[in-house]
């Protein structure tokens, strides 16, 4: 999918922002709370799920390959005064660097899953968190989604320990 071709129109899609929604509250509900520290929105897109974490994380890195999305971020966080935002073509260095990673709608995307689940969880703080929200595949001959198999596969290998996997929501389209 071109996600360039989207950026200019996605922040007024009622279901973009719905799903936003969902998944911060969804968030809020496995954290117990908003988180405070900091956090990597990895495909971040236009900043849908980061309006929701600007107000109460220390710190926001915006993560996405879609150049044009990426510029509606970065408008979006100068127009908004947010100083603690910050948009990148791709993630920083290995390292401890986040307390939470969340992924909304984009693992089920990527290349190779398994080996970005790795590369995220090496920029993982101890103690972090990794939230993932994406399309349930339930049918192996359907190629969109993931399949909750393959979910816990990939934590399991990138060595996180705490795993649950299960709806953390559910949206019509």
């Amino acid at each position: 999918m071109d996600w360039n071709a989207h950026a200019g129109g996605w922040d007024e899609g009622e279901a973009q922002r719905a799903y936003a929604a969902h998944a911060y509250a969804s968030l809020l509900a496995a954290l117990g709370g908003p988180p405070t520290g900091r956090v990597c929105d990895f495909g971040c897109g236009t900043g849908l799920l980061t309006e929701h974490l600007a107000d109460s994380a220390e710190a926001i890195d915006g993560v996405d390959t879609a150049p044009r999305m990426l510029a509606v971020f970065r408008q979006k966080a100068a127009q908004r005064g947010w100083a603690h935002v910050t948009a990148h073509a791709a993630l920083p260095p290995p390292g401890p660097t986040y307390d939470l990673i969340v992924c909304a709608s984009v693992c089920a995307f990527v290349e190779d899953y398994p080996a970005t689940v790795q590369a995220l969880v090496q920029r993982l703080r101890p103690g972090g968190h990794v939230v993932q929200w994406d399309w349930a595949r339930t049918d192996e001959d359907t190629p969109d989604g993931l399949s909750a198999q393959e979910i816990q596969a990939a934590l399991q290998a990138a060595g996180l320990v705490h795993i649950t996997v299960g709806p953390g929501f559910s949206a019509t389209v």
